[in-house]
Order: C-alpha cells, then sequence, then structure tokens
C-alpha cells in the first residue's frame, strides 16, 4: 500500500477491484439462467435477449494493468476470463475501478464527460460501449430494482 493514499481508500478499492470481475461473472450467471421460466428471480426472465445473436469481445484494464478481464458474449452466451485478451472489439481502460463504474453507469454526456477528463479511455466500437452500459444498467436498476447511486 502506497503512503499517499489511506488505508480507506486502499480498502475502498480494493473491494472495488475485486467486484469488477465479480460483477461480469455476475452478469454472465443471470444470462445463463434468465431462459427457465420458474426461475426464483422472476425479474431475470429473459434477460438472455439481450445478447441474442450479440457477438462481441470486450477488455476491461486498470491503467496501471493490476486489473483486467475479458467478457466475451457469443450466440446470446456470455463468458468471463481474468486475463485481458489480445483481440477485441472494444477495449476499456480506466483510471481506477470507480472511474470504471461512472462510466458504465452514466448516461449519454456521461460517458463523453468521462472521456474526457481522461478518467478513461475507449478503443474500438463505441456501440459495444452502449451496449455494455444498457445490459449492466437493466440488470441493476431494472431487473433487480436496485436505485441509482453516486460514483
Amino acid at each position: 500500500m502506497s503512503k499517499s493514499i489511506s488505508a480507506q481508500r486502499w480498502l475502498v478499492e480494493s473491494i472495488l477491484d475485486f467486484s469488477l470481475e465479480k460483477f461480469l461473472e455476475f452478469m454472465a450467471w443471470a444470462i445463463e439462467n434468465s431462459h427457465e421460466k420458474n426461475f426464483f428471480v422472476p425479474r431475470l426472465q429473459g434477460y438472455y435477449r439481450n445478447v441474442e445473436n450479440f457477438n462481441a469481445v470486450f477488455v476491461f484494464a486498470s491503467q496501471d494493468n493490476s486489473i483486467h478481464a475479458t467478457a466475451r458474449f457469443i450466440d446470446g452466451k456470455m463468458f468471463v476470463e481474468p486475463e485481458a485478451d489480445k483481440s477485441w472489439n472494444v477495449k476499456i481502460v480506466f483510471s481506477d475501478v470507480n472511474a470504471f463504474w461512472k462510466l458504465m453507469l452514466s448516461s449519454g454526456d456521461g460517458i463523453v464527460e468521462a472521456m474526457q477528463a481522461n478518467e478513461t479511455q475507449v478503443f474500438g466500437n463505441l456501440n459495444y460501449l452502449y451496449k455494455f452500459g444498457f445490459l449492466l444498467k437493466d440488470l441493476i436498476f431494472e431487473r433487480l430494482g436496485l436505485e441509482p447511486f453516486d460514483t
């Protein structure tokens, strides 16, 4: 731990770092399990339809490369890999995980603002970034019914 950051900030960032890959895995689980009609979380039913006929590879990485993951969408399924794939449709590089969540939970202008503030860099097709943002927000706010929060 660097002396330049507080223990509290280090702890929060460590938890957020861990949560990125775990959230991607949860998203994959939600897609996989949203096919079942009698599923124990009925609001998830049909979530998989958001990725039908969608094929793309997303790479997520922190600027210092201490955090990295790949989300691969193939034929209506999502696979998560703990390493950054060398081949991708979109790559999102963020200064810290809080910047990642800020980007992903933003709408329209917020995405542009996050990129202009150099908190995140996006390489590749921006349409995929908007698609991923939709998937994330649909899961968190619509399907799970969580309230928006400040990042």
